[in-house]
């Protein structure tokens, strides 16, 4: 149980500082900061590759929204990310979250890795870092962007007639092409200076990696003895 409980907040730290301690812990893979135009339709997804400065293989994970929920009288979504490669195999991450035009909340987090026991993270313990997860500004990002023009950019996933954008996130300036065309969040393309992404594939009909009902994680930090 003690390994499982590392292994999970690790998983959870890939999207609470943007990859970095995934990298650092070994395990090739980093996820970025998602810049695009958020699109909820349950079974909708989309399939990435990730090159970045300085490793030589790319990094593959896919992002689809899995399901919707009722929660507290509002619409949740289970929002899931894939993970390929590293020495897990396989990680998956999914949450349920709440947006409102002011703020993101998180309800639940699910995450299993390679053929590990799927977790459910405890709320209390995750506070503010669950809040986190979903930056406010990975969806209000345009209103501080610069928007470039229209552009057809052309992908293993096809073409696609584009919005592009040009914004800068603590210091680093993102070249950002969206379209309505790709969900959830119609991200077709970014470029910085150390990272490029590119949609590799549209999906439909995503329905959640993890089948298995998860395991209460039951994480003692911080209770009294």
């Amino acid at each position: 149980m003690k390994r499982n409980v590392f292994l999970v907040i690790g998983l959870m730290t890939v999207v609470m500082l943007g990859g970095q301690v995934w990298a650092q812990m070994g395990r090739g893979m980093s996820f970025p900061k998602i810049f695009g135009d958020w699109n909820a339709t349950v079974g909708s997804g989309a399939s990435y590759l990730m090159e970045t400065e300085g490793k030589n293989k790319p990094s593959k994970f896919d992002i689809a929204v899995v399901g919707e929920e009722k929660v507290d009288g509002q619409s949740g979504y289970w929002f899931e990310m894939n993970f390929e490669g590293g020495r897990e195999g396989q990680a998956t991450m999914k949450y349920l979250f709440i947006k409102s035009a002011a703020d993101v909340t998180i309800k639940r987090m699910v995450m299993k890795a390679g053929d590990q026991p799927a977790m459910e993270m405890p709320m209390e313990f995750m506070g503010s870092m669950a809040s986190g997860a979903i930056q406010k500004d990975t969806f209000n990002w345009k209103n501080k962007s610069k928007l470039i023009g229209s552009e057809t950019v052309s992908t293993p996933a096809g073409s696609f007639t584009c919005d592009h954008y040009q914004t800068n996130d603590k210091g680093e300036t993102h070249d950002v092409w969206i379209s309505s065309k790709v969900a959830p969040y119609g991200l077709v393309k970014t470029k910085s200076a150390k990272m490029t992404m590119t949609l590799q594939k549209v999906l439909t009909g995503q329905k959640s990696k993890i089948t298995e009902t998860p395991r209460k994680m039951d994480i003692p930090f911080g209770k009294a003895k």
